[in-house]
């Protein structure tokens, strides 16, 4: 027997034996456990949302998903106008990390070029 099938008959056994003890309680008793039973459930606490319409629910959560879905999904690349801008997409996507940080570092990139200017106006001043 499989464990379904097992767990079904052990489940009907139970609920024979509780509705055959059930049989003899008089009218009174019955009431009374009919009144424990219902304010039993009414002690339970009720949840703070409950749809009333489950389509609703539904309708939100794909609401959600769809809104999650075109905020992170596939994202379109830019569309490059001109040759210039491709020639510097190209230019910036070849680059390695340390020519990239030194082109992001504009103060040391103004710094060296005035030192490189110092350097030319001294050659040239030695020169001339």
């Amino acid at each position: 027997m499989s464990t379904y099938k097992h767990q079904q008959a052990r489940e009907q056994a139970i609920r024979h034996a509780l509705n055959s003890s059930v049989d003899p309680l008089s009218p009174n008793v019955e009431k009374r456990l009919q009144q424990a039973r219902l304010a039993a459930l009414d002690a339970q606490p009720k949840p703070w949302f409950r749809f009333q319409a489950p389509w609703l629910g539904w309708s939100l959560a794909a609401s959600l998903c769809l809104a999650i879905y075109l905020n992170i999904g596939p994202q379109q690349t830019p569309e490059l106008t001109s040759n210039s801008e491709l020639d510097a997409f190209i230019l910036m996507t070849s680059l390695d990390e340390t020519e990239l940080d030194i082109i992001e570092d504009l103060e040391f990139a103004y710094w060296i070029s005035q030192q490189l200017n110092a350097e030319d106006t001294a050659s040239a001043s030695h020169r001339g």
